[in-house]
């Protein structure tokens, strides 16, 4: 029975110690990917896809429980409307296509709840971000290449919150909602 009790007393402390290890500290690099939704910034399509963001957060600074992180994402997706009208009775067959791609910089807090719930594994953030959203215009149809709309950059702002689970010592998943290029994302966190 003392065997017992030794042996359970080491793999939990073991247990704890690697557990530890995959909080978010000063020095520590975390590197997510992630798909979601995509964002509609135009009202209009008939098909889409799927949101996917490539983030990379770095534990900068100390700051009372937690660990604020400085990092950037970048991600993609593209938006498709077809459609067609009729003129003198002839049909024509029309497309629109739109690439996004955004790049961030972004500045987080990590908060590991290791001391507050016996939980190290879990890992809680929120943030806030600034970059460039850059969207491509491609139109295919009867009236030319040039239609009404251009490539053009914007100022993309980005506002998260999220959280992730370690299940090794490497790798965790995570859920992340905020307003970016999708407005809830999932994915995988390997830390490096």
């Amino acid at each position: 029975m003392k065997k017992i009790f030794i042996l359970l007393i080491v793999a939990t402390t073991f247990t704890y110690t690697n557990l530890i290890a995959q909080e978010m500290a000063v020095g520590t690099n975390f590197l997510s990917l992630g798909v979601g939704p995509s964002n509609s910034y135009y009202n209009f399509h008939t098909v889409g896809t799927p949101a996917i963001r490539l983030a990379f957060d770095h534990g900068f600074k100390k700051a009372g429980p937690g660990v604020i992180s400085l990092g950037g994402s970048i991600g993609a997706f593209t938006k498709l409307y077809k459609s067609y009208n009729y003129n003198q009775g002839t049909r024509y067959d029309y497309t629109l296509h739109w690439t996004y791609i955004a790049a961030t910089f972004r500045v987080g807090y990590y908060y590991n709840f290791g001391k507050l719930i016996k939980a190290p594994e879990l890992n809680a953030y929120a943030g806030v971000g600034a970059g460039i959203l850059q969207s491509f215009y491609n139109y295919n149809g009867p009236y030319g290449d040039n239609f009404s709309y251009n490539n053009e950059s914007d100022f993309q702002p980005e506002l998260y919150f999220g959280a992730n689970y370690f299940f090794s010592k490497k790798f965790a998943l995570y859920t992340e909602f905020g307003y970016d290029i999708s407005y809830v994302t999932l994915g995988m966190t390997f830390k490096l």
